[in-house]
């Protein structure tokens, strides 16, 4: 079955609303945070979260045919079908952190289980 584009816009859109919304909130230092800016950040984690999941769930199952048995599992066949989770996230933290060293392992991993 065909993905829909406007299931993923909608999702993609809820996804950018809340970063904009957490940027905003996290922008204070956290001691000047009142209880409900913190239940607010809270809350824009668990949309973004349950947003995320929701996209690998149907991209799984409508764009690889795949029917995941648990949100880790959408994530994993998303991100191993895509490729560029990690690598994303890696040169992120790179830019915004020079005191860091990371080791990418899901190469490694990927070449270790096809017996390379």
């Amino acid at each position: 079955m065909p993905v829909d584009p406007t299931v993923l816009k909608h999702r993609i859109k809820e996804i950018r609303s809340s970063i904009s919304e957490l940027a905003n909130l996290t922008s204070k230092p956290f001691k000047e945070l009142k209880i409900n800016e913190i239940y607010s950040i809270r809350y824009l984690i668990i949309v973004i979260v349950e947003a995320l999941v929701s996209l690998c769930m149907y991209i799984s199952t409508e764009a690889y045919d795949e029917t995941p048995e648990s949100y880790r599992e959408a994530i994993r066949i998303v991100g191993s079908r895509l490729g560029f989770i990690g690598s994303n996230l890696i040169r992120y933290l790179l830019n915004k952190h020079d005191d860091i060293k990371i080791i990418n392992m899901g190469k490694i991993v990927q070449q270790t289980q096809r017996g390379l």
